[in-house]
């Protein structure tokens, strides 16, 4: 009996120092996190690609993250401004400077995503693309 005892208190102090450290984690700044949905396709009703939101007002630290759902296509996202918005970013996934200093993704295929965090405030343009050149227009704006 002594031995069962011993065992539910350990037990019990166990889930106890457990709990504390989960609870006493300490403040996290984190930022939001804001998804754009590229949609669209080609049908004999659609062909154009459309981003939901294609206006988006973010705080500083936020990271916006796009996701692929567009039928039918690959997407490349590049930001008109492009060394201006890789200066004020961070913690890219799939953004690169190409040659003409514009700062675009690789392919991304559909249910594919990709992410930047906007840590300085202004206004960032860009364009969706397709393999095609069917384009779709979305504006970041960080306040």
């Amino acid at each position: 009996m002594e031995k069962k005892a011993a065992a539910i208190l350990v037990g019990v102090f166990f889930v106890f120092c457990v709990g504390v450290i989960l609870v006493n984690q300490g403040t996290v700044n984190a930022s939001e996190a804001r998804i754009v949905r590229i949609v669209g396709g080609e049908t004999a009703n659609i062909n154009s690609v459309r981003l939901e939101p294609d206006r988006l007002t973010v705080s500083p630290g936020s990271v916006v993250i796009w996701n692929n759902w567009a039928r039918a296509y690959e997407v490349k996202i590049i930001f008109k401004e492009g060394k201006i918005c890789a200066d004020v970013t961070d913690a890219e996934s799939g953004f690169k400077l190409d040659a003409k200093n514009c700062f675009v993704t690789t392919w991304i295929k559909l249910g594919g995503t990709t992410s930047l965090r906007f840590n300085e405030k202004g206004t960032y343009e860009y364009i969706v693309e397709t393999p095609g050149g069917i384009k779709g227009n979305g504006t970041i704006r960080v306040q």
